[in-house]
């Protein structure tokens, strides 16, 4: 089983990714097996992204549509997966907006979008800030991402994206070790990673290898506990292209 099956990723529409600690690497396995095995993919982002991570797929840079949208068509006609980003500085390309991202869906429906749909700065784990995330209304699947590397850590800057913002959703001192009923708690609580979600839930545990098995079991235990409408829990490890699931979890 491979991360798109996994995903249970049916018909073509948007994915929209959202969380810390795995997002890019989730969006990058995706984008690998889908234009190889299942439909044409187009990547974007709502948010901002660095471009070496999609630089692979020729990223179209352009801040109208109908310019953007031409010329995502013609990169799908050649077979091959597509890419497009509002403007470009340096390193760092901002995203396009997402009513736009809808439009794109609606224009290419045998295609299936994959959406960044927040931002972390590289951290393992966060809570969205007022703002955030940025979902396409026509989004059929919302993914959630947490690190486990963050289990056992102080709750700070070094793990956490906005800790203060966490330390309220959990009720939980700046500081304190993060314990794995913590991740259930931010995929469940309404201001968590799966705010304004849209779409079919589902949530992935990234860096496995730094939990251990009853850690795992309260994760899910705790998910289960607290009636919601996360379709499933997803174990993972690899990054980059090589993202793969260890376990799947229905609930």
């Amino acid at each position: 089983m491979n991360l798109w099956e996994a995903i249970s990723i049916e018909q073509p529409g948007i994915l929209a990714c959202t969380g810390a600690g795995g997002k890019t690497s989730l969006l990058q396995t995706l984008a690998k097996e889908g234009s190889s095995c299942y439909f044409p993919v187009i990547l974007s982002t709502t948010t901002k992204m660095f471009f070496h991570q999609i630089e692979k797929f020729m990223p179209i840079v352009s801040n109208d549509y109908e310019i953007g949208a031409s010329r995502i068509a013609a990169q799908l006609a050649t077979g091959t997966s597509a890419a497009w980003v509002n403007s470009r500085e340096g390193d760092k390309c901002l995203g396009v907006p997402a009513l736009w991202l809808d439009r794109l869906a609606a224009a290419n429906p045998s295609s299936q979008l994959l959406v960044e749909a927040d931002g972390a700065r590289s951290r393992l784990i966060k809570a969205p800030a007022a703002y955030e995330p940025v979902i396409p209304f026509s989004t059929t699947i919302t993914a959630g991402v947490l690190n486990l590397q963050a289990l056992g850590q102080p709750l700070d800057e070094r793990v956490a994206h906005r800790p203060e913002l966490i330390s309220s959703l959990l009720n939980k001192s700046l500081g304190e070790k993060l314990e794995a009923l913590d991740f259930a708690a931010i995929a469940l609580h309404e201001q968590g990673i799966f705010k304004t979600s849209r779409g079919r839930k589902v949530f992935l545990l990234t860096g496995a290898d730094a939990a251990s098995p009853d850690q795992i079991a309260a994760i899910i235990q705790g998910l289960r506990r607290k009636p919601a409408d996360i379709y499933r829990c997803i174990l993972t490890e690899g990054y980059g292209e090589n993202m793969r699931p260890l376990e799947v979890y229905d609930l």
